[in-house]
């Protein structure tokens, strides 16, 4: 049976797994879709979750009564769903219950299936021609109410349109569109002209004019009989010898006949103005041809003879010379090569000031041509004892055509100038996906460097040929500044922008964005990869093949880190915002596919931004997308607290790899793609613990408790490295919130005791330390309920259970 044949969804709730198996049958083979629900609970989610056309519903359920459930169902929906009762009551009285509760039909058990079926296409049917009557009526209402309004209107747009005609300076009037008779001049036409109105508008406004005007025939406004839209042309008036910039449009009149409305702007002296201008244009760009044209030759006739003094000099450096030829000969080398490289920028700039720059359109990898830059950088960054790293995100495809030479050229440029201007600290190079078509992708590059940054007053120079932030920082560093400046346009030739984000001292993120023609991998000739990890680390058990957005909503630093590895590890990636507020501003302006939405937080809760987010009158352009919770209360009222605000699942501090992926794969939409492949060694059993995973015969018998490894490392999809970069993280971001919590208790602040207590609660599940969890869960717990006196107590044991827990740490890493 085809999508197109369901004839519609059926809820069935009911405790007798024969019944059901008989209606779900029964209403299967009649073309129907059904849902079944053993107790009012179940049906309660599905209702809220998939919205059945019709309920069939029995009375005596083991947790909600039927005639609880259908009133609960009514009160819920703001769309009326029919109910039918099947039930084993018969009294009449229960019969008249159910009816008085909007239920539309009541049948008794024992039943026969074709009834059932019968009825309750009975009922589709009744309420199929209901929603046709009402939409039917509500449509001839609205015609009704737009058709007085439109009368009402009619006037009043006329007498607003004479006072606003008559206010302007130029000249406007309207024309039968077949005899030409002016209908309306205003006062501006009538003091150039007279009064006009009633006279051929050919014959008053134009000199010597045997006929109407070419431009005003009806073809240039009329398209089958209707508004063509606005016509416009110049034409200079040949009675005053003026030129009018004309804008020609049919209208509606008051009489309901179609007429030409003109409106004339003076434009002689502008018109003069431009004339003057395209002649000095015509002037400054020949000038600047001949300029461009001058600097690539010289370029070139430069760029010959450097070569062979480069050549020369590295011969000589590669023979036998004392120390002191060998430092003058490595200068005049590295003096060379500066210039060449100055040479070559300033080719490239009069190659684009010229138009003489075309790109290519070649495939390419873009992980592999970030990961030879980085190679060709490397050892410049070694010698200034600083890190290099790239990361490309899960979502940039691994085949992409473009002109990967000059792609190369912009990324080489930016890390550059980052390496030359970091002194300590590290280069980051990020890839990731801006925005997606059918046919197209948009990356973004982000080189981001701990260096020297730079004033905001003066970021706007940086793009500017020859032209630095600061003269002292060429005197400093060197440099001409050329190189950002053929970034700049040569990103904006790939269809993308540059731009930086700065502060001094503070280091620097310099990005440019770029757009690229999609491939399929399938097809192409270039090697495709597996998606990866951070700094290029195969993903050991999954991979996603589909590229998906997904905001992750999280205040604590600790909390963003782990649930960011656990989608990388997963080829995934997320954008973060920290509280409730900034995910609704950034779901209003971005489009996502999957919301991770954090509880607690402050400003906006994720349940206060769930219910702004679902609410039809907030604006949101996708109220209906998928929002996880993620928090550390862990309680079935909790989940229903939250399931109640409008989220569709649920996923409970600690979160694992297992319990991500599967929280994802239920929620987002595949389109009938195949999201995800499973690693072969997992499929065939799962993979052998790794020695280092074994716990140290030094701890005591009761450590796991403490520190559990073998879980976090389980849930960090069995990373070591990853479980030693949160080892040297962890200690400091738990002790700061504990100093929080004491500055709370001191100052008595009970909504920041509860804050802090539960951020350490979900920080410290996520790492698998139960008893430090377990002591701020009573924390929070007693601020909660107001038990003030056990404070002191239970921030001794927090940090005792800290103690312990570092301790462990530090026996494991």
């Amino acid at each position: 049976m085809t999508k197109l044949e369901v004839k519609g969804t059926v809820l069935v709730v009911d405790d007798e797994p024969a019944n059901l198996g008989v209606l779900f049958e029964y209403l299967e083979q009649a073309g129907f879709r059904v849902l079944i629900a053993e107790d009012g609970t179940s049906a309660l989610t599905r209702v809220r979750r998939f919205q059945p056309d019709i309920i069939l519903l029995d009375v005596m359920l083991p947790d909600i009564g039927g005639f609880d459930l259908c009133r609960r169902i009514s009160e819920q929906n703001d769309e009326d769903i029919p109910v039918i009762f099947l039930s084993a009551l018969t009294d009449i009285a229960d019969k008249i219950r159910g009816l008085e509760l909007s239920a539309v039909d009541y049948i008794t058990k024992p039943f026969h299936p074709e009834e059932v079926v019968a009825r309750i296409e009975k009922h589709m049917t009744i309420r199929s021609l209901q929603k046709q009557l009402e939409d039917q009526n509500a449509r001839l209402q609205r015609e009704i109410a737009e058709r007085r309004q439109m009368e009402a209107t009619l006037k009043e747009s006329y007498e607003r349109f004479v006072t606003v005609m008559n206010s302007m300076e130029a000249i406007m009037y309207v024309a039968d569109m077949e005899t030409h008779e002016i209908l309306f001049a205003n006062q501006y036409s009538r003091n150039i002209f007279g009064e006009i109105e009633g006279a051929v508008c050919w014959q008053v406004l134009q000199s010597g004019q045997t006929g109407p005007c070419e431009f005003c025939t009806n073809k240039y406004l009329l398209k089958d009989g209707q508004p063509a839209g606005v016509h416009r042309w110049e034409f200079q008036n040949t009675v005053t010898g003026r030129w009018h910039y004309h804008q020609d449009q049919a209208i509606l009149w008051t009489d309901g006949r179609l007429v030409r409305m003109e409106i004339a702007t003076d434009i002689t002296e502008l018109r003069q103005t431009q004339e003057a201008l395209e002649a000095a244009k015509a002037e400054a760009d020949s000038s600047n041809k001949a300029k461009s044209e001058f600097l690539a030759n010289m370029s070139h006739e430069i760029r010959t003879p450097l070569n062979a003094i480069i050549g020369m000099t590295g011969f000589l450096l590669d023979s036998d010379l004392n120390p002191k030829q060998r430092e003058q000969a490595g200068i005049a080398y590295s003096a060379s090569e500066a210039l060449l490289s100055l040479i070559n920028d300033i080719l490239d700039v009069s190659k684009i000031e010229a138009g003489k720059i075309e790109l290519e359109s070649l495939e390419f990898d873009p992980e592999n041509l970030v990961g030879e830059v980085v190679a060709m950088l490397e050892t410049k960054a070694n010698e200034k004892g600083i890190g290099l790293f790239f990361r490309i995100y899960g979502n940039v495809p691994p085949v992409l055509r473009g002109d990967p030479h000059r792609l190369r050229q912009i990324i080489v440029n930016l890390v550059n100038n980052a390496i030359k201007f970091t002194e300590q600290g590290e280069v980051l190079i990020r890839v990731t996906s801006e925005n997606e078509s059918d046919s197209q992708i948009v990356l973004r590059f982000s080189v981001i460097d701990t260096g020297i940054g730079i004033p905001k007053d003066r970021t706007d120079q940086l793009f500017r040929a020859f032209s630095q932030a600061d003269a002292s920082t060429t005197r400093r560093y060197g440099g001409t500044g050329l190189g950002l400046t053929i970034s700049r346009h040569l990103a904006r030739m790939m269809g993308g922008d540059v731009g930086v984000e700065s502060e001094e001292d503070m280091g620097s993120t310099f990005w440019f964005t770029a757009r690229f023609e999609k491939v399929d991998a399938r097809c192409s000739m270039l090697d495709t990869r597996y998606l990866k990890l951070g700094m290029g680390k195969p993903v050991s058990n999954f991979k996603f093949q589909v590229s998906k957005r997904i905001l992750l909503v999280e205040d604590n630093e600790m909390n963003q880190a782990v649930a960011l590895t656990l989608l990388e590890k997963l080829g995934l990636s997320a954008d973060v915002a920290f509280n409730g507020r900034e995910a609704v501003e950034m779901l209003r302006t971005n489009s996502y596919d999957l919301v991770l939405m954090d509880v607690r937080m402050p400003e906006m809760d994720g349940l206060e931004a769930t219910r702004v987010i679902r609410d039809p009158g907030s604006g949101m352009p996708d109220p209906g997308i998928p929002i996880v919770a993620m928090t550390a209360d862990a309680m079935k009222e909790d989940r229903d607290r939250c399931l109640r605000a409008g989220m569709n699942d649920y996923l409970s501090k600690p979160i694992g790899l297992h319990e991500v992926l599967a929280v994802i794969e239920r929620n987002l939409k595949w389109d009938g793609e195949e999201p995800a492949i499973r690693d072969q060694q997992q499929e065939a059993g799962g993979k052998e613990q790794n020695e280092e995973s074994s716990p140290p015969s030094s701890l005591t018998p009761h450590s796991s408790e403490i520190f559990d490894r073998e879980d976090f490392v389980k849930r960090l999809g069995d990373d070591e490295n990853l479980l030693r970069m949160f080892a040297q993280k962890l200690p400091p971001s738990i002790s700061d919130r504990i100093e929080g919590l004491k500055t709370a208790l001191n100052e008595n602040d009970i909504d920041e005791i509860i804050a802090h207590a539960h951020a350490l609660k979900g920080m410290t599940a996520n790492a698998s330390a139960r008893r430090l969890s377990d002591a701020a869960y009573k924390m929070e717990t007693a601020a909660k309920e107001g038990e003030s006196e056990i404070f002191q107590s239970l921030i001794n044991e927090l940090e005792q259970e800290f103690e312990r827990f570092s301790a462990v740490l530090r026996t494991w890493i």
